[in-house]
């Protein structure tokens, strides 16, 4: 357990290493514009963000933000304020004040792709930290928000590669992925981009894939597809997850170890994520 937090701290302080020389930043231009998005959505709320026509990007045409963007980041911020105001009351104490979902938001515009998860999850860790009256501007939250995740990414490698064969093999799974160059360059602090949050989503998508087949678990056949469908929200690499899921019950079949496990695995999953 020591070295697996050795690892993940490794993995973290060296994605802040420009923050820590020079200061917190948000680089290049798909990540300022991910955080203007971010911005947009707190202030105006998610039915001006849907229905946002931004003059200033892809000048001179502009963009239909609601129809080009994967906001699951977008809206998990989104999220996590509404949650906090669910909790919250004028004394301090914290009760469920209402159970009041707001359906609405659930439901596509007809000319929506998808909603994006990286604004969601940036606005989501503003509003919580805000609850627990730490003050963070939402910049910050964008900046670092690449190295939060790749601290999550290194648990679940560990439990991917314990999962495969040992201890061993998950804090070398852990170890590798604290310092491949892949997925560092996307997580890096100031990066606040789909990727950041897409590659945790990937890895513990395939995790849970493992488990439903180890166990032919109903259960972790759900999960591996609610996760599968959190990550579709965020990056559009998810048919890349789906397809490899699809090769791999292919390979089983092929290599003859084809079982009820698998059948119901992946039944659930292809159901469930392609609805």
């Amino acid at each position: 357990m020591v070295i697996l937090f050795l690892t993940a701290a490794v993995a973290f302080s060296s994605r802040i290493t420009s923050v820590i020389l020079y200061e917190s930043i948000i680089h290049e231009y798909d990540p300022y514009f991910n955080y203007r998005a971010t911005l947009h959505l707190l202030d105006k709320g998610h039915y001006q963000f849907l229905n946002w026509f931004d003059s200033n990007s892809w000048y001179p045409l502009g963009r239909n933000i609601g129809s080009t963007v994967y906001p699951g980041s977008i809206f998990a911020n989104k999220l996590f304020l509404s949650l906090i105001r669910l909790f919250r009351i004028n004394n301090g104490t914290w009760i469920v004040l209402q159970m009041k979902i707001s359906v609405e938001a659930l439901i596509l515009h007809e000319t929506t792709i998808l909603f994006t998860g990286l604004m969601v999850v940036a606005a989501f860790l503003h509003k919580f930290l805000n609850w627990l009256h730490i003050t963070v501007h939402i910049r910050e939250i964008c900046v670092f928000i690449g190295p939060i995740f790749s601290v999550f990414t290194i648990g679940v490698m560990y439990l991917f590669g314990k999962k495969i064969d040992n201890d061993c093999t998950g804090l070398m799974s852990a170890a590798l992925m604290a310092v491949v160059p892949g997925s560092t360059f996307r997580s890096v602090a100031g990066s606040f981009d789909n990727e950041s949050t897409a590659i945790f989503l990937m890895v513990f998508t395939f995790y849970c894939w493992i488990q439903a087949l180890d166990s032919g678990n109903i259960f972790w056949s759900m999960i591996c597809a609610l996760v599968y469908f959190g990550m579709s929200y965020t990056w559009g690499g998810y048919v890349y997850v789906l397809n490899l899921i699809a090769l791999h019950s292919f390979f089983l079949i092929l290599a003859g170890r084809f079982s009820s496990k698998t059948y119901v695995a992946y039944s659930i999953v292809n159901i469930l994520a392609n609805f």
